[in-house]
């Protein structure tokens, strides 16, 4: 839709980067354009403004006529549409299908059935409300799904089934992602733009040439527009999907369905404003924490955006110390929540290349049931909330990225 007000080449045209002036070409084997160059000069608004970047310009753009920078205030780093639906989605049906320029990262029949397996069989906290569903019905596959495969479960199944070099480059694109995705990776900015570097460099080697679409060339540009506009969730397109969603439920059939959505809209407007409660545009709050019974003794702890309960997927959580903890139940003494749970007592990285994986918050463990203690911790103490993903009797833990 930018390409569409800006005035410019679409994505799929050789003039089509937004940021810099690197040339497409176009590919009779993926029958797309792709784009081999970076590190090109980049576009600056006063040489937009002045037309002089040939055939990029298609026409005069309205919001010309606005005070604005017409390169830097348009981001190209969506994170619903450039990662989840992008290159993730084209990831993985290049794993499963063999669809890529050469065979090495096909997965047989096998190991799909292994992942699928995998990954029906895995429970998300309640935070993360779809679950991701097999390889067979990839093509239906929600952004949300994508986004949860590509932080919390392909790096502990993927390592079973792509060859190490193929696995290693998945891992500099999660390393690189996650830090872009939490305020708490602020310092490894710089980091991120490197591995970003390094997979598009080596997505050519992998690949092939042919298929670094624009969705690859536009992860060198991620950064910049990270370090400009704040962590990816902070402007991504999932809001505005939601609202499209709620839109679409107002609507009764298919005739006139402008004039329905307006007609429904003022009619919620009117209710509000009467004194009542619409009961789908209404978030309905609930007590910070929920009684298990009358002797102050509590399953459930809702603190600072998250959950923690005793049931599994939702009982681990880190604290500040970086310990791993297990939820047992909370209680309250002198006023303040208090956590009763026990400490995992062994724990390892993941991975070491290309950084170490406890430098993200993220471990295993091969003994995750010997735990010690149990203790008290405070709820002040939590560091954040853990997404609990267990595969050949190995636990794996992972920071859920909104808490941390």
């Amino acid at each position: 839709m930018a390409f569409f007000f800006l005035g410019v080449s679409s994505f799929n045209g050789k003039q089509g980067c937004l940021k810099c002036t690197t040339e497409g070409e176009y590919s009779y084997n993926s029958h797309t354009v792709f784009f081999p160059r970076a590190g090109c000069a980049k576009r600056t608004n006063d040489g937009f403004r002045s037309r002089i970047y040939g055939s990029h310009h298609k026409k005069d753009s309205p919001l010309l006529s606005l005070p604005i920078d017409m390169i830097e205030d348009f981001p190209v780093g969506d994170s619903l549409h450039l990662i989840d639906l992008g290159i993730m989605k084209r990831c993985l049906l290049g794993w499963r299908d063999g669809n890529f320029g050469n065979y090495r990262s096909k997965l047989c029949a096998k190991d799909i059935s292994k992942v699928s397996m995998f990954l029906e069989h895995c429970k998300m906290p309640c935070e993360i409300h779809r679950s991701v569903r097999s390889l067979e019905v990839l093509c239906h596959w929600k952004g949300s799904e994508y986004r949860t495969f590509l932080f919390y479960l392909g790096v502990v199944i993927l390592k079973d089934v792509l060859s190490p070099d193929v696995y290693c480059h998945f891992l500099t694109f999660f390393c690189a992602i996650t830090i872009c995705s939490s305020k708490f990776y602020t310092h490894f900015f710089d980091l991120a733009d490197s591995l970003l570097s390094h997979y598009v460099e080596y997505y050519r080697d992998i690949y092939g040439q042919d298929y670094m679409s624009s969705n690859i060339h536009n992860l060198t540009h991620l950064v910049d527009e990270v370090k400009k506009f704040g962590i990816l969730s902070s402007f991504n397109a999932y809001p505005f999907e939601n609202r499209l969603y709620q839109i679409k439920n107002l609507l009764r059939n298919g005739n006139l369905p402008l004039s329905q959505v307006a007609k429904r809209m003022s009619e919620i407007v009117q209710i509000e404003n009467d004194g009542l409660k619409y009961y789908s545009s209404k978030t309905l709050h609930v007590p910070t924490l929920k009684c298990k019974n009358g002797l102050g003794f509590f399953s459930k702890v809702e603190y600072n955006g998250f959950t923690l309960s005793s049931d599994t997927p939702n009982k681990w959580f880190l604290t500040k110390s970086n310990e791993i903890v297990a939820m047992q139940y909370a209680t309250v003494e002198m006023g303040v929540a208090k956590i009763y749970g026990c400490t995992i007592t062994e724990r390892q990285n993941i991975f070491e290349i290309p950084i170490q994986s406890s430098f993200l918050n993220i471990f295993k463990s091969a003994r995750f049931n010997l735990l010690e203690g149990p203790s008290f911790y405070s709820v002040t103490n939590i560091k954040c909330k853990l997404v609990f993903v267990e595969h050949n009797s190995e636990a794996y833990f992972f920071p859920l990225l909104h808490t941390l």
